[in-house]
């Protein structure tokens, strides 16, 4: 039985009525067609378990699975309905148009990836700072301009992507995730660090490039995780630790920046 379908780079733009017959079906990816509507019956397929239309002209999702991602369609709305999801732990809204964050969301406590680049969203909502157990957040390309202190709840998060916003000053906030290994603030208004930064104790990949900085951030120097990263491999050719490109000086290798 069809267990995995890929339609990927066609003209489609529609999916069948009956679609919800291939019961075994577990991944489906329509990415880069013409498709406007995701059939609801296409959450009757209880095996499913990553769904991809990235790149059509979807408007609206129907919800039932585990695996979202609808990047660069024309989502205006967070779709409240995938909130009420036991199973849903990756989600993918990539070069949407979404202004707003539901409350709703903090419901969804299992979801570790959320990518929510190039939108339209103006604040870092508080309704984030409810999932506990989210490991990477990309909200880069937006324009937020501060972080909610509550963000110190997120105490599982891992990545944090907030390049090409608003920010005028280093998010002081974000020095309380202990957990926090890859921070991206590059291409804001950065002027200065926080002393607060060495309390990141474990940040290995930190990324400011594009930022106004006019003097070395000696703060920097007190992130012992970097330095024992630098030590382990000897030379900055082949790992980004620090990157601070329009500043005069840059080391870059990295799959996150």
């Amino acid at each position: 039985m069809l267990e995995c379908l890929s339609l990927s780079n066609n003209k489609l733009t529609e999916l069948p009525k009956n679609i919800h017959k291939l019961k075994n079906l577990r991944k489906l990816h329509v990415n880069r067609n013409n498709i406007t509507r995701i059939p609801e019956n296409i959450s009757h397929l209880n095996s499913m378990f990553s769904l991809e239309f990235s790149g059509n002209a979807i408007t609206d999702v129907p919800t039932e699975v585990k695996n979202f991602e609808l990047c660069y369609n024309r989502i205006m709305y967070f779709p409240v309905g995938l909130c009420a999801l036991d199973s849903l732990y990756y989600l993918n809204f990539n070069g949407n148009y979404i202004s707003e964050i539901p409350v709703d969301i903090s419901f969804i406590k299992q979801l570790l990836h959320l990518e929510l680049n190039k939108n339209k969203l103006l604040i870092f909502s508080e309704y984030l700072c409810s999932l506990i157990n989210l490991e990477y957040l990309d909200l880069g390309k937006n324009q937020i301009r501060e972080i909610p202190p509550f963000i110190s709840n997120m105490v599982s998060l891992c990545v944090l992507i907030l390049c090409c916003n608003k920010f005028e000053a280093f998010p002081i906030e974000v020095c309380t995730l202990e957990n926090l290994q890859v921070f991206d603030l590059s291409t804001n208004q950065i002027q200065n660090i926080p002393s607060d930064i060495c309390n990141l104790k474990r940040i290995q990949k930190l990324n400011i490039s594009s930022n106004q900085f006019i003097y070395f951030p000696i703060e920097l120097c007190q992130l012992q995780s970097l330095e024992e990263k630098v030590k382990k491999k000897k030379s900055f050719q082949k790992d980004t630790i620090v990157n601070i490109t329009m500043g005069h000086w840059s080391y870059v290798d990295t799959p996150y920046f």
